[in-house]
């Protein structure tokens, strides 16, 4: 078994075990059953839509994307201020359904990578700013590029400032505090792996971007990636790992 082959199996795995569990958890704290099976369909479909992704040759277009639908929550009221989120039938979080797989193909480009934070910045959301930023500065160390690395730092450290005043949803941001310490030890094991697969293909900056999405609700109300319930960041994680994936396969030799 090639390595590419065990990635993908890890992830499917690790990830299928984090959702499955939020939705244990979440059955047992009173979650509808059309959460819990729109979480575990999220699950089904982004695997398909990430080995469709991973056949696209060239995805570079795809950060223009990312910017275009993170700059059309703007456009809808948000709720307290905030704007998150762009409607399709389900309420989608733009940001953590397209900014993973944004970190894959945007090869730490200054403009664009300066637009996408400057928009995570105004939403609020510190912990998608602080995530992407992690994993764009591993990319500008890797490249040399330190006084830009020193700036996306510094911007993302804007997104504390602005007062996020969305009270905390249990079965989204406190879902490991609902949990039993099996369920919360089970679930913290497979966000570890789900996070730490990308790194078996040297693919650090996607590892830092899912690490910090994960430790986030330590430091603070941040929905907690595949265990809390939403379908947002289930979709966007195996989007991401898709278009890695796709990278991987078309920089591989035949």
């Amino acid at each position: 078994m090639n390595r590419t082959t065990s990635a993908w199996l890890l992830f499917g795995a690790s990830s299928l075990v984090a959702v499955a569990t939020g939705c244990w958890i979440a059955s047992q704290h009173g979650a509808s059953h059309r959460v819990l099976l729109l979480n575990m369909a999220a699950w089904a479909v982004g695997a398909v839509l990430a080995v469709g992704v991973s056949r696209i040759k060239n995805l570079r277009w795809w950060p223009f994307v990312a910017i275009a639908g993170i700059a059309a929550t703007f456009l809808s009221p948000g709720m307290s201020a905030v704007h998150r989120w762009i409607a399709m039938g389900v309420r989608f979080n733009a940001a953590e359904l397209l900014l993973p797989s944004a970190v894959v193909t945007l090869d730490s480009q200054v403009l664009l990578s300066f637009a996408l934070l400057i928009l995570l910045v105004l939403q609020p959301d510190a912990s998608q700013a602080i995530a992407f930023a992690g994993a764009i500065i591993v990319s500008a160390i890797a490249s040399k590029r330190l006084w830009f690395a020193v700036l996306l730092a510094a911007v993302a450290a804007l997104s504390f400032i602005r007062p996020d005043t969305l009270a905390p949803v249990p079965e989204v941001e406190g879902i490991i505090g609902l949990a039993t310490p099996l369920q919360a030890a089970v679930a913290v094991i497979a966000l570890a792996g789900t996070a730490l697969t990308p790194f078996l293909v040297r693919s650090y900056s996607l590892t830092i971007y899912l690490a910090l999405c994960a430790l986030a609700p330590v430091f603070g109300a941040f929905p907690v990636p595949l265990v809390g319930m939403g379908v947002s960041p289930i979709l966007g994680t195996w989007l991401g790992f898709g278009a890695l994936m796709g990278a991987i396969r078309a920089s591989t030799p035949r």
